[in-house]
Order: C-alpha cells, then structure tokens, then sequence
C-alpha cells in the first residue's frame, strides 16, 4: 500500500476552517501541507476504490493537490473534506473516462482497413505519389503518417496537432479522394 511520507507540522492543532482562512491571509504552503498530510491518505484511498490502481490513484491525489494552492484562493470553500471528495470524485471519472476512450481507440486501430485491402488495392508508388498532391494538406499529411508511416491515430494527433477527431476525418477523407481521384485519372473501376 502506497504511503505518503509527509513531515508533521506545528499547524496541526488549528480547524481546517482556520487553515483555510490563514492561507488566504498569508499565502503561506505550509497551511495547504497541513490539509495534505490530514487528507491526502484518506483520497488516496477514496480515489483507489474507484480506479483500482495506485499508479492512477496516486496521480489523481497529486493534481489535486498542486492545484489546491490556487483553488484555495478561487473558492470560498465550506466544508473542505466534502468538497475534497467532490473533487476527487470527478477526477477519477475522468480519468476513467480517458482510460475507456484510450482503450476504445487501441482497439479500433486493429480492426481499421488500410489502403493495400482488396477494396482499395495499392497502386504503383508514383501513381501514388500523382494522387496525394492532389489532396489538402492535412489530408495528405494524416494518410502518410498513419498508412506510409505506420502510426496510430494518437500519434498522429499527437504529431500533427490535429485532434483526434479531425485526424480520423481527415484519413477518411483523403480515402474518399484518393478513391475518386484513381476512378476518374485512371478508369480503375475497383479502386
């Protein structure tokens, strides 16, 4: 089980209400290092339950954590713990949320057609080469990546900039003009 090893403070004798108020006051860490070392243990153990990882769990108390220097001081916070939990809550269920899209999009990948499938046969490389200056540019630059290049639709989101969304689009499109291009420049019916 993952500890947190924090030095104990003097502090700890003052109402989380009066850490609260003293850090808005004086802007002092060390009163947020006191609500860390009385809470951080405690979300670590919320945020397990729900991501069952610690990897994950110890990530989502760390974001916590760094941000409270500036929540803090953004909202006037009532009941700390409670509101604590609120939040860790909605970070692990977006990281759920991130780990269920991540793992839908891996899978996907395996199952995408590529452009040598009998459907869309490779033409000769300077065929090839005629058609995609024909597209647009980020057309032409997502299809090379993920079909000449190998990569997956993270990584060319990753690399070109484009969001995901935008990088399956623009695959998909460039497909579809590729394919027109090859009927009506070269009477490939099949392609």
């Amino acid at each position: 089980m993952w500890k947190f090893f924090v030095k104990q403070s003097n502090q700890s004798t003052l109402s989380d209400d009066e850490l609260l108020i003293a850090y808005k006051r004086d802007g002092k860490k060390s009163h947020v290092g006191v609500l860390y070392e009385r809470y951080a243990q405690h979300l670590f153990g919320f945020c397990l339950k729900y991501l069952k990882d610690e990897e994950l769990a110890k990530d989502v108390v760390a974001t916590i954590f760094s941000k409270l220097f500036d929540d803090l001081m953004r909202f006037e916070i009532k009941n700390l713990k409670g509101w604590l939990l609120r939040v860790a809550y909605n970070k692990c269920m977006d990281r759920l949320s991130e780990e269920k899209k991540k793992t839908f999009i891996e899978d996907k990948d395996w199952v995408e057609e590529d452009l040598t499938n009998e459907e869309f046969p490779m033409p000769d490389s300077e065929t090839l080469k005629q058609a995609l200056r024909q597209l647009k540019k980020e057309h032409k630059l997502c299809l090379e990546m993920f079909y000449l290049d190998g990569k997956s639709y993270q990584a060319v989101s990753e690399q070109s900039g484009y969001t995901l969304s935008e990088v399956k689009s623009y695959i998909q499109n460039g497909k579809r003009n590729l394919l027109i291009y090859f009927q009506t420049h070269h009477g490939e019916s099949k392609v």
